[in-house]
């Protein structure tokens, strides 16, 4: 982590932003709507333009490394300096929630834009089973349990920067396909908004510092 300083994961972190700019650039207005619900997305990308295909693709990849590949060597650092079995769990588990993430991103790179440009029923299924199941079910899972243990054991040495990985993990869960199934739908949109804004631009820089001090 020498060299992975809190201000170059800070850069990285920002292509993360890059599938929503994608979803505003195309949907507007509705993009809200289509980040809660992502199969809606088919009717605007049907029959894609070149500018469709970059989005998608560009998105996609954005997220692997903004939201996922980053923060892989910072869980490593983790789990090394980890002082308990629940502080290495927890750096496990934010370490396979980043493999599972990434490796859903780079399929969904490859699979949405060809999906796109066959039929409804492919991009529903393209959808369920990266975005759904890879992410919404699987990611949930590993993230937020990941950064409700990574609370809990680091609360003892740094406690703000663990009440975030609590809040961050509790609002993570809240926007999973799970927790659609009994909770608010306006929980899960505040819980997706808040993880897709402060996991870049606050979490990963913030874990970054913290496994870089001495």
């Amino acid at each position: 982590m020498e060299r992975l300083t809190p201000q170059i994961v800070f850069t990285f972190s920002l292509l993360g932003f890059l599938p929503v700019i994608g979803i505003f650039a195309l949907a507007g207005n509705k993009a809200g709507e289509i980040l809660t619900d992502p199969h809606k997305y088919f009717e605007l990308v049907r029959n894609p333009s070149p500018m469709d295909f970059f989005w998608m693709i560009a998105g996609n990849l954005g997220d692997a490394v903004g939201y996922y590949l980053i923060i892989l060597p910072i869980a490593v650092a983790l789990l090394r300096q980890a002082q308990s079995p629940l502080g290495r769990a927890s750096a496990w588990l934010i370490g396979l929630y980043g493999v599972n993430g990434a490796f859903w991103a780079i399929v969904s790179a490859v699979a949405l834009p060809i999906a796109a440009s066959r039929s409804a029923s492919d991009w529903q299924t393209a959808t369920t089973i990266c975005q759904n199941i890879g992410w919404g079910i699987i990611g949930n899972l590993l993230g937020s349990l990941g950064w409700l243990a990574m609370g809990m054991s680091l609360f003892s040495r740094y406690r703000w920067f663990a009440v975030f990985s609590i809040v961050l993990g509790l609002l993570y869960f809240c926007s999973g396909q799970i927790a659609k199934s009994f909770m608010p739908k306006w929980l899960g949109t505040v819980g997706i908004g808040f993880y897709l804004v402060f996991q870049l631009i606050v979490w990963n820089p913030w874990a970054a510092w913290i496994v870089a001090m001495p």
